[in-house]
């Protein structure tokens, strides 16, 4: 059986699914969950899966995304044959511990192939946007970047990714002023045609809720003619509340550190590490 999987996280396969799609009856998918005799490969590796019940309505698997050019989904199978089983243990609930952490969160489109100024064709030339130096109406773009359970705290961290698309021989010919909400967080410069990047730091506060602006703004640099430049994407590292969204969460938690999540409706609560 051929599992597509477009995003990383948690995946379950009931055992009504696994009947119908293998087209047995129900026991015997049944028999195969309580037995072991599922496999999961990605790549020729097995995957482990998991059961959070002592019951054989489901198994579980943690998936990861497509890391590849070429292909937007990652590709699992399943076969009816001996599997192996994630390790489960139980442990005593901590009285208190860390009510938030540092969410990792990638912000991308690829809206468009800058296959002319490609040097490598193994390279990501799938872009975002485009901005003009010093033009009225290309010089300036928005870029909506959603968050959830934003919180004041330690500072935030912006990676931008950039990529020059002309080059007048100039150095720092490609400026970008780069603002989130308004405020200016850094500038960055460079020269010629190839990848960019720059690392800013600014306080969290600067965080809202849901909808954040992040703009840039471009400006010719030196005594440069032009300069075009695209946006490739955003990586945003930030304070956020241990609550769950729809029921679930993937955070990050130093070795034997304590931490506290809220937001689950029920006691039936599975943790994957």
């Amino acid at each position: 059986l051929r599992i597509r999987v477009a995003e990383a996280g948690l995946y379950r396969l009931t055992v009504t699914d696994l009947a119908a799609r293998f087209g047995v009856p129900v026991s015997t998918a049944s028999q195969w969950i309580s037995s072991g005799l599922l496999r999961l490969e990605n790549r020729g590796q097995v995957v482990p899966t998991f059961r959070p019940r002592p019951d054989s309505s489901a198994i579980f698997f943690y998936a990861k995304a497509a890391d590849s050019i070429y292909a937007s989904e990652n590709v699992y199978w399943l076969s009816v044959a001996g599997g192996t089983a994630m390790a489960v243990t139980e442990v005593a609930a901590a009285k208190s511990g860390a009510s938030t952490f540092v969410d990792r969160k990638h912000f991308e489109v690829d809206a468009f192939a800058a296959t002319v100024v490609a040097t490598d064709p193994e390279s990501d030339y799938w872009h975002w946007d485009y901005l003009v130096g010093d033009s009225a109406t290309d010089g300036q773009r928005s870029f909506d970047l959603q968050l959830v359970d934003a919180v004041n705290g330690e500072d935030a961290e912006l990676t931008v990714r950039l990529f020059g698309a002309t080059d007048t021989g100039v150095a720092d010919e490609h400026q970008a002023e780069i603002r989130v909400n308004g405020s200016t967080v850094g500038q960055t410069s460079w020269q010629g045609i190839g990848a960019h990047e720059t690392v800013l730091t600014f306080p969290a506060s600067l965080l809202l809720e849901g909808s954040n602006a992040v703009e840039i703004v471009a400006t010719v640099g030196g005594d440069a003619a032009y300069s075009v430049y695209y946006v490739d994407s955003f990586e945003l590292r930030s304070p956020r509340l241990l609550r769950s969204e729809n029921a679930r969460l993937e955070f990050d938690a130093a070795g034997g550190a304590a931490v506290r999540v809220s937001g689950f409706r029920g006691g039936d609560i599975a943790l994957v590490d």
